[in-house]
């Protein structure tokens, strides 16, 4: 029996190690494949990061003067812009302007005799510089008598234990009614 395990592990033994030529050549190509890749990823890793620990280049000459250019066109344009606003927003309030006084104008033309009669009436040139108590009359309004804390907790303790009693004692429960404007409700 020794004899035949002895046999059989070393039939196994050969079994596992005999690989074919065709297994050999197709185990070749894969490698040089994937060592090809492996060399790669490793050169793109050092490129990496060398261009990572590099200092960075100062500007050459048109690149500097293209920048002071781009700056410079930039705050033209800005100040263009500001120049706009202002110029538009006093157009704005001298149109704003000759609007009002066209209507005090038109005001005043209309209202000259109207005016005439109030000061007259009035005798002051003024009248907001009247007194109050001559435009307003104050009038006193009776006051309500304020009732004890201890009477107004008990009235809404004694209407919240009526309104218990009245819920229990119906044999129907209570629904609220919503208000839809609805006739019938």
């Amino acid at each position: 029996m020794a004899d035949e395990r002895s046999t059989a592990t070393s039939s196994n033994a050969l079994r596992i190690n005999f690989v074919s030529e065709e297994q050999l050549d197709e185990a070749k190509k894969t490698r040089g494949e994937r060592i090809l890749n492996e060399n790669k990823a490793k050169k793109k890793k050092e490129l990496e990061d060398r261009r990572m620990h590099k200092p960075p280049k100062s500007l050459d000459e048109d690149e500097a003067q293209f920048l002071d250019g781009w700056e410079s066109y930039e705050k033209e344009k800005e100040r263009r812009l500001a120049d706009e606003d202002a110029l538009e927003l006093r157009c704005f309030r001298t149109a704003v302007e000759s609007q009002c006084v066209a209507s005090k104008e038109t005001l005043t033309s209309h209202d000259d005799d109207h005016h005439h009669q109030q000061r007259v009436i009035i005798g002051k040139k003024n009248p907001a510089s009247c007194p109050l108590s001559s435009i307003m009359k104050v009038v006193l309004l009776a006051k309500k008598p304020k009732k004890d804390v201890q009477s107004v907790a008990a009235e809404s303790s004694s209407n919240t234990l009526k309104k218990i009693d009245a819920a229990e004692k119906s044999p129907e429960p209570t629904m609220l009614k919503r208000n839809r404007g609805d006739a019938d409700s």
